[in-house]
């Protein structure tokens, strides 16, 4: 109905409290008293009304489903994640009168629309043609006018308006009600929103004829994260509920035929604190980067982190099209989870793994020095260092210390590159790490594992066609950490019913014990150490001076797929203790032209991470953490190896530098227990730091 409908004489009579609003919807509805609608006369129809807008409304029965509230999603302490809130649409019940024209529904459709604009602010709209189709087919019922639940603030100002109807007491006057239903909620906003993900609708509402059995609210369907990934989990059972409504259309009775079962609830190994921690690091000192902690003795992922995030309550009950025009099309993308789906060149970083290889297939020993010029030659191409000064004769613990490229281009051609790619894929790089949230990145290494020597010398610092996600390095570093096996990455501990059973467990799982020595793990251990804590280290800003810190920094080119190169710095390592010990990996995207290293920008976040975690072991449900002593190499300190003679390399470069100084989990916030102890005796003392104190003495 396109032009305004004139205003019915008795409306008109009115016309100044009709101008008021909901005053006006009162009035009209107190003036046209409910009457029974047994009879209609047809003569009292204007000429060219549908008559099936009078449909006989005798009493009535119906039957609904009541959609079931989802299970929660939960830390590993129970805190909450994601959960159910009941909010409420705003409506207005429409009255039944004898004699009733179309001019006159749309007409007090039209003034509960306006008023409520006019209370709340608001510019909601509703088209005749709803108004009217919901008068024939579901007058029964209130008229939805809100398109999203009301907020709280909006509750409180319409309250003095609000009609709640009583189950048996015929009589009350038509006008404004509240409409009840689930609705998602994630308590913590954006904090690990690419985790959680978020929940849409999945059928929408009837507007024609009721029928049996249909839907009383919207359901609600995991569209993304661990809301898709386990949606058959956190989806409950439906119930159904009858209500009766006599010839006046007054609701006089209401019975729960089946109640709605909630859904199970998912448990997650994140710490919350953690990952507010984490989160608010990325915040405070990037633009865009991502940052993961893990527990380096289990694989357990405690914080997992990705900068810029986005708030999943945006898409409850649904998100515009604008709104999501501008998440979608915003060029930092929110909605893209850095942490598991981002594969990025992990530069320095990967030197680690590199010594691990050379120093166990390779003829490189702990004390074997090789040479640190500013650049090598291989062919007609030029590998160059970060720095431009000779480093002179390095062991692999100073060559990690000082991250010189030079150093690992010498030993990774006299190991070859077949060992070099074996040994990163047996630490995880390349291969999915079986978290479950869609779109994880697998990562990448070179096929063809003989490479020539340009080739090598590049992968040998992480370059070229290696590829890895942030989580790939932190699981890769925790099994450096931990010195004994490859941990596997688990983000589900277990799932519960609503009873809090168990129902599923997730236990942690090793991928296999490490085939690398004591003396080599100790060794590049070592080396960790020393880039954070000893002079001339590359990574001073991560020192921390509550607990103990090993790390490794990075810095690569990247692009994001826009063809636009940019630098990254990274930021990798562990912390020397038992309760627990953990690991991480940060990464810092860089602005367009914008000079990056890992001791000056990823450092510094990871650093704020580990102070913060370990200045308050309450708060993240922790106890004191046991502290282990880095490991002592008097051996390396021996120069009974000869210099290796520098040979020619191909083109590379880097910018390290040095930065200035088994049971349920109950749904609240109480910590508990963990329910898999997967790895006993283990925690008090890694095997690598007892043994090595016996061969090489304490610092």
């Amino acid at each position: 109905m396109g032009s305004l409908i004139p205003i019915s004489p008795m409306l008109r009579k009115n016309s100044e409290l009709v101008k008021l609003g909901w005053i006006g919807v009162l009035f009209f509805a107190a003036i046209c008293p409910v009457k029974s609608w047994a009879q209609v006369a047809d003569s009292d129809s204007p000429e060219g009304l549908k008559p099936s807008v009078f449909t006989r409304a005798n009493a009535r029965t119906f039957n609904f489903t009541v959609p079931a509230p989802r299970g929660q999603i939960l830390d590993r302490h129970g805190r909450v994640l994601a959960n159910n809130r009941v909010r409420n649409y705003f409506a207005v019940q429409l009255p039944s009168w004898e004699g009733a024209r179309e001019e006159e529904v749309v007409t007090l459709g039209r003034y509960a629309l306006r008023g409520a604009n006019s209370i709340l602010g608001t510019s909601w709209q509703l088209d005749d043609e709803t108004i009217l189709s919901h008068y024939k087919y579901r007058r029964w019922f209130p008229l939805r006018i809100s398109p999203k639940p009301l907020t709280d603030e909006q509750e409180a100002s319409l309250s003095s308006l609000i009609t709640t109807p009583q189950s048996g007491q015929p009589g009350n006057p038509p006008g404004p009600v509240l409409q009840p239903c689930y609705l998602r909620e994630y308590p913590a906003g954006q904090v690990a929103g690419h985790i959680t993900g978020y929940v849409g609708r999945e059928t929408p509402l009837e507007t024609k004829e009721i029928r049996k059995g249909e839907l009383l609210f919207e359901n609600l369907k995991g569209r993304s994260g661990l809301e898709k990934s386990f949606d058959a989990i956190l989806t409950g059972k439906d119930g159904v509920v009858n209500y009766t409504f006599d010839e006046s259309g007054i609701l006089v009775g209401k019975r729960v035929i089946t109640p709605a079962e909630p859904g199970g609830s998912v448990v997650t190994t994140l710490n919350l604190e953690m990952q507010m921690l984490a989160e608010a690091q990325l915040i405070e000192k990037s633009r865009r980067g991502a940052a993961v902690v893990v527990d380096a003795e289990t694989g357990d992922i405690l914080a997992l982190a990705s900068h810029p995030g986005f708030d999943p309550n945006l898409f409850v009950p649904y998100i515009g099209k604008e709104e999501f025009g501008k998440l979608n099309n915003d060029p930092d993308i929110p909605l893209f989870n850095r942490a598991i789906s981002a594969a990025y060149p992990p530069g320095s970083t990967f030197k680690p793994f590199v010594s691990c290889a050379v120093l166990t297939y390779g003829p490189v020993r702990p004390w074997t020095l090789y040479s640190g010029p500013p650049s090598l030659w291989i062919g007609d191409r030029e590998f160059k260092n970060w720095n431009t000064k000779h480093e002179g004769t390095l062991n692999v613990v100073s060559a990690l210390k000082r991250s010189c490229n030079t150093w690992f281009y010498q030993a990774a051609m006299d190991t070859g590159s077949a060992p070099i790619i074996r040994t990163a894929a047996d630490f995880g790089f390349g291969q999915s790490s079986e978290l479950p949230l869609a779109g994880e990145a697998v990562g990448n290494l070179p096929e063809t594992p003989d490479l020539p020597a340009g080739r090598t010398a590049n992968i040998s610092i992480g370059q070229g066609e290696v590829l890895a996600t942030p989580v790939q390095l932190a699981i890769a570093i925790a099994a450096i950490a931990n010195g004994r096996h490859y941990p596997q990455a688990r983000l589900i501990s277990q799932t519960q019913d609503f009873r809090n059973k168990v129902t599923e467990k997730f236990p942690n799982k090793s991928r296999g014990y490490m085939p690398y020595s004591m003396e080599t793990i100790a060794a590049v251990q070592r080396g960790m150490d020393e880039v954070v804590n000893a002079e001339g280290g590359t990574a001073l800003r991560a020192r921390q001076e509550n607990i103990r810190v090993a790390g490794k920094t990075g810095t690569a080119q990247w692009s994001s797929g826009d063809g636009k190169i940019r630098n990254l710095a990274w930021f990798c390592g562990f912390t020397f203790t038992t309760n627990p010990k953990l690991a991480f990996a940060v990464v810092y995207e860089g602005e367009l032209g914008e000079t990056v290293s890992g001791g000056a920008l990823a450092a510094p976040i990871a650093g704020g991470i580990m102070k913060g975690i370990y200045d308050n072991p309450t708060a993240f449900a922790m106890a004191d953490p046991d502290l282990i002593e880095p490991p002592v190499l008097k051996s390396a300190e021996r120069q009974s190896e000869a210099q290796v003679t520098a040979r020619p390399v191909g083109s590379a470069s880097g910018n390290e530098q040095s930065g200035a100084a088994a049971r349920p989990v109950p749904t609240q916030a109480t910590p508990a227990a963990d329910s898999e102890t997967p790895f006993p005796n283990n925690r008090r003392r890694g095997p690598v730091n007892s043994l090595l104190r016996g061969i090489f003495g304490r610092r």
